[in-house]
């Protein structure tokens, strides 16, 4: 019986798992990993703002840092590059998309003051989330449970 090694992947925090990966046979090609191994996903709801927090953005993504570093750095046209939401102020993670999705929708007709009372219950100061979730992703610890 060949020994096994086991692998460890985790690519920004996005997706995590774990493969028992037989040894290399002599022929020197990998067996493939066990089927049957399922992915976590995980969706952000999140919402983000201008620096004097008059405007709030409210999106959906599968991968959270790279939607927000494109919103920081304009890559992509729309509202967030013509009013400046640079600043992530609110997110919440889940499993589904489509409850991703469903979410997203109802808090773009909220008024802006139920808006404004969800990311204070998160981030009373409205502070820039961004750096935050840049270091979960590197020690790998989210500390976020998917609702």
């Amino acid at each position: 019986m060949r020994s096994s090694k086991l692998l460890q992947w985790h690519k920004d925090n996005e997706r995590n798992i774990t493969l028992e990966i037989p040894a290399f046979p002599k022929n020197g090609k990998p067996e493939s990993p066990k089927r049957g191994v399922k992915l976590m996903k995980r969706y952000y709801v999140y919402m983000t703002s201008n620096n004097h927090n008059t405007v709030i953005y409210v999106g959906v993504t599968n991968n959270l840092i790279r939607r927000v570093f494109e919103h920081k750095n304009n890559l992509i046209d729309g509202f967030t590059k013509k009013y400046n939401c640079h600043k992530l102020v609110w997110y919440q993670v889940t499993e589904d998309i489509q409850s991703a999705i469903n979410q997203e929708k109802r808090m773009k007709k909220w008024k802006r003051e139920f808006k404004n009372n969800v990311i204070r219950e998160m981030n009373s100061e409205w502070n820039d989330l961004y750096e935050d979730i840049i270091g979960e992703s590197i020690t790998g610890d989210s500390g976020i449970k998917p609702v």
